[in-house]
């Protein structure tokens, strides 16, 4: 049997979410239906502890289809929402990779933050870095996002991303947020619910890192306290610290998996280019808002092998 397929998605919005330029990369709850409808067909889905068994060889079933782990990266308060529904509704299982900083420290990641101040600058023009930003249309709110985000990733040190993100508020004109700030859509989990999930029987919860930062571009001891103290929060909420991470941006060297490999039972990271051989980087399909053609198209050996490939090759998302 071939290695299992693991699929990844984030948010899971209301079918009446209006799409800007957050809301438009998250799959509906609808379109999750229909997604597992079809996956189904194709696939057995497995809880985290069946995976395991299965890519190590210990598993004693057989199964009629390829199995498929279904994973969230993030854990977003609409998970309970809207996800949860779905996924009893379908009997399908899950892992929740948890952003351990927004549950210990009252972190926004830095993603969500800029998420925050695009939205608040839709509706209208928008100055930063020189250049003028008409966020009346989604278009022009995704090119401002994606103007902070090259500024913000190309910074190694903390105090400067920092300087960034403050720079890119005043630009907005509105200050950074609390978690407190944050609108449902862009809300987190509380340690509350994320204690309560833990004990569902079709979710088990993993580390998404400590900050959501860019593991790879850390030194060897940052990365460590990243997956070391991650690993510890989420084994408070869980009781066990035995679980999986996923490397937030799918960000990861040798030293990185050498480090999970000390404290985690596997890693995983985002196609294309990564070896489901090696069970500190193993890849998922990365599935979000479209239509079951879409999800179609996005699991097909062209796409993953040539089409993906390509595109990163000329430069394109």
């Amino acid at each position: 049997m071939p290695y299992p397929r693991v699929l990844l998605y984030h948010s899971v919005v209301s079918d009446e979410a209006p799409v800007d330029a957050f809301t438009g990369k998250h799959v509906t709850a609808g379109q999750l239906s229909a997604h597992l409808d079809y996956l189904k067909s194709r696939y057995c889905f497995v809880s985290a502890a069946e995976f395991l068994a299965v890519y190590d060889g210990r598993s004693g079933r057989s199964y009629p289809r390829r199995p498929c782990l279904l994973t969230f990266d993030d854990g977003q308060y609409l998970l309970i929402k809207n996800a949860l529904p779905v996924l009893e509704a379908h009997e399908v299982p899950c892992v929740i990779f948890l952003v351990a900083g927004t549950l210990a420290e009252g972190l926004v990641p830095w993603y969500i933050a800029a998420d925050y101040l695009v939205r608040a600058a839709e509706g209208r023009s928008v100055r930063y870095l020189g250049k003028r930003f008409d966020c009346t249309a989604v278009g022009g709110a995704l090119d401002l996002k994606a103007a902070f985000k090259a500024r913000y990733i190309a910074l190694d040190d903390e105090a400067e991303r920092r300087a960034a993100l403050d720079e890119f508020a005043a630009a907005v004109g509105k200050p950074p947020p609390s978690l407190a700030d944050l609108p449902e859509d862009m809300a987190f989990l509380t340690p509350e619910q994320a204690r309560l999930l833990s004990g569902h029987r079709l979710v088990a919860l993993g580390s998404h890192g400590m900050s959501h930062r860019n593991l790879a571009r850390l030194s060897e001891a940052e990365q460590e306290q990243e997956l070391a103290r991650s690993r510890d929060i989420v084994a408070a909420l869980t009781g066990t610290q035995r679980m999986m991470v996923s490397y937030p941006d799918s960000s990861h060297t040798p030293a990185t998996r050498a480090l999970a490999a000390r404290y985690y039972e596997f890693g995983f990271a985002v196609e294309l280019g990564d070896d489901p051989r090696d069970r500190f980087a193993y890849p998922r399909a990365c599935l979000g808002r479209m239509d079951v053609a879409g999800v179609r198209y996005w699991l097909t050996w062209r796409r993953r092998h040539v089409w993906g490939p390509l595109r990163r090759l000329l430069g394109r998302r």
